[in-house]
């Protein structure tokens, strides 16, 4: 039961819509009316600036870290928890089901479990594609490098739940970019 229970907390803590809150509380206005729309750190950098921006990326990291640390308690999977919390950043509950892409939540469970090499494939596989394949267009970068770090999960370091928050990161980030172009 403590397991399922952590499942689920693992889903409302990743809901926690940080972006939308923090500029609720700062400008009293809504993020999802604001920009590109998005819950989400680079939306809220490019409407409030830096340190509201940086306070959003720093939050949400813990919220993955969080999830991580408390599916160990519980002696749930962490990678399944993880997954469950960046679908719930992605999809928060409160928020119509439209939230932010995932990317800061999964950085922070990712570098709670030691994932190294998953943090690093994905900056090696995002730097030239950002700088010189799509013309610093940073969503296109982010799922370029979602892929590649996928194929390398699938390859060399195989876990269902990682597996399951990459698809999600990276099919939020298709959208992201087919809404864009319609």
């Amino acid at each position: 039961m403590l397991i399922w229970v952590s499942l689920l907390g693992s889903f409302l803590i990743g809901a926690i819509p940080t972006a939308f809150i923090l500029v609720r509380i700062l400008r009293n206005k809504d993020i999802r009316r604001m920009g590109s729309g998005n819950v989400g750190t680079m939306n809220v950098y490019r409407q409030l600036g830096t340190r509201p921006a940086l306070a959003v990326l720093m939050i949400d990291a813990v919220k993955g870290a969080v999830i991580v640390w408390l599916c160990g308690l519980a002696q749930a999977d962490p990678y399944a928890g993880l997954a469950l919390g960046v679908a719930g950043h992605i999809y928060p509950p409160w928020l119509g089901f439209r939230g932010g892409k995932g990317l800061a939540t999964a950085l922070g469970g990712l570098l709670v479990l030691q994932q190294i090499w998953t943090i690093l494939v994905f900056c090696l596989a995002w730097l030239p594609v950002y700088y010189w394949l799509v013309g610093k267009d940073g969503d296109k970068a982010n799922l370029a490098a979602i892929v590649a770090t996928l194929l390398w999960t699938i390859l060399y370091n195989p876990s269902w739940g990682l597996v399951v928050m990459l698809i999600l990161i990276g099919d939020k980030h298709r959208r992201v970019i087919k809404d864009r172009t319609n």
